[in-house]
């Protein structure tokens, strides 16, 4: 389980909440699903950024990482107080959509996406990831808003490595704010251990996937991930 949800990863940078978060909401509680998948994610996240960095785009990714550190500390306090049953089904809705948008519409337009990031972010761009990162607190699901956003606008190299390094602060953000408000356990914590060889072998296998897969297919495994994400919030 933990190698499917890393190599899914790997080959996106995204949707490792899709597959841990509801197998260990059976066993350890959503809560404690949310945690574990964000210590685990925060680790391939590193990985992948060291492997991937993004020096040049500093101005783009950076101001957009804080955006989604801000959202993530506001879903984290949240989680603890509110009770997230009562947005999932709407989010449902929204994720299913953009899931459609990926598999259909995006692959009928032929035009060409940079293959590099924009030189700056936009305020546009900072208002997506951090409604990213508070959707990321909340649910353990930051993927959805800030991946319509980057995959419209953007080629898969530029798309993944964006994702990592956004990602990567947010999950360290929301890390934090389970450990402020005392989410984050020893049992969380040797769970997440446990887990790190399959998260080893799922980032392998996922990147070598990355770099073979076209620009059509990638654009419909997002939307295979998002729809997929969509079940899981809905049911």
């Amino acid at each position: 389980m933990t190698l499917l949800a890393f190599f899914i990863k790997g080959a996106t940078g995204f949707g490792t909440a899709l597959v841990m978060v509801p197998i260990f909401s059976v066993v350890v509680g959503v809560r404690d699903a949310i945690v574990i998948s964000s210590i685990l994610d925060t680790i391939a996240g590193t990985i992948l950024f060291f492997r991937d960095p993004l020096h040049d785009s500093r101005k783009f990714w950076i101001p957009m990482a804080a955006g989604m550190v801000l959202g993530s500390i506001v879903g984290g306090l949240v989680l603890k107080l509110v009770p997230i049953e009562s947005f999932k089904f709407a989010l449902g809705l929204v994720v299913a959509a953009l899931g459609l948008w990926f598999l259909f519409r995006k692959n009928g337009n032929n035009k060409t996406l940079p293959e590099l990031p924009p030189e700056r972010a936009t305020a546009a761009d900072i208002s997506v990831s951090t409604f990213s990162g508070l959707c990321g607190g909340l649910f353990g699901i930051s993927g959805p808003p800030i991946v319509y956003w980057l995959g419209s606008r953007l080629a898969k190299t530029a798309f993944r490595s964006t994702l990592v390094a956004v990602f990567l602060f947010g999950g360290i953000a929301r890390l934090t704010t389970y450990t402020a408000t005392g989410l984050l356990g020893l049992r969380s914590l040797s769970i997440s251990a446990v887990a790190l060889p399959g998260l080893l072998v799922g980032l392998f296998l996922g990147n070598h996937l990355f770099v073979h897969i076209n620009e059509r297919w990638f654009s419909r495994l997002i939307g295979v991930i998002l729809i997929a994400s969509s079940i899981r919030l809905l049911i």
